[in-house]
C-alpha cells in the first residue's frame, strides 16, 4: 500500500512538473507571438504609410497636371472670346441697341 502511495506521489509529482513545463512554455509561446504581432503590425504601419505617401505624392502630380491643363484651355478659350470681342464689338452693341429699342 505505502508503495502504491509513493507511486502516485511520484505521478503526481511528475505531472505537475509536465503541467509547469507546458505553463512556461505557452507563457513562451505567447511571448513570441505577442513579439511577432507587433513587429507585423510596425512592419505593415510602415509600409502602409509609404504607401499612402506615394498615392498622395500621385495625386498631387495629377492634380497639377489637370490644373496646369485646365488653366491653358481657360487661357485658350479666354483668348477666343476676346478675338471674336475684338472683331465683332461693333456688331454685338449695335444688336442690343436694337433689342433695347424694339421693347
Amino acid at each position: 500500500m505505502e508503495e502504491v502511495i509513493q507511486k502516485l506521489s511520484e505521478i503526481e509529482t511528475t505531472a505537475q512538473q509536465i503541467m509547469d513545463e507546458a505553463e512556461l512554455q505557452k507563457q513562451a509561446l505567447a511571448e513570441n507571438l505577442k513579439k511577432r504581432i507587433q513587429d507585423y503590425d510596425q512592419t505593415t504601419e510602415a509600409e502602409s504609410s509609404a504607401r499612402i505617401a506615394q498615392i498622395r505624392k500621385d495625386l498631387e502630380t495629377s492634380k497639377e497636371s489637370q490644373l496646369a491643363d485646365l488653366n491653358q484651355k481657360t487661357a485658350h478659350i479666354l483668348a477666343g472670346l476676346d478675338d471674336y470681342y475684338a472683331k465683332n464689338h461693333q456688331k454685338l452693341a449695335q444688336e442690343i441697341f436694337h433689342k433695347i429699342t424694339k421693347i
